[in-house]
């Protein structure tokens, strides 16, 4: 099975469609995520992951979950 993560905004997640959460299939090395449904941020906003799901068979190792931006966010 894959390894699902989920990305939470001040503790709740940002993938309402939860079939949109980051995942890695089985056997596999990178993988991706569909747009989430929250995606305003304010200062002082915290981002968390969790990992939802570690997949089955061999636990891999040295996981790096990367949130990008594709808007400059400037606080003043």
């Amino acid at each position: 099975q894959a390894i699902i993560a989920d990305v939470n905004k001040n503790g709740t997640t940002v993938f309402s469609t939860q079939a949109n959460r980051p995942q890695i299939a089985a056997g596999e090395t990178t993988g991706d995520s569909g747009t989430p449904d929250v995606t305003a941020l304010a200062e002082g906003d915290k981002l968390t992951i969790d990992i939802d799901q570690v997949g089955s068979g061999t636990a891999g190792a040295d996981l790096t979950v990367e949130v990008v931006c594709s808007q400059l966010v400037v606080f003043s």
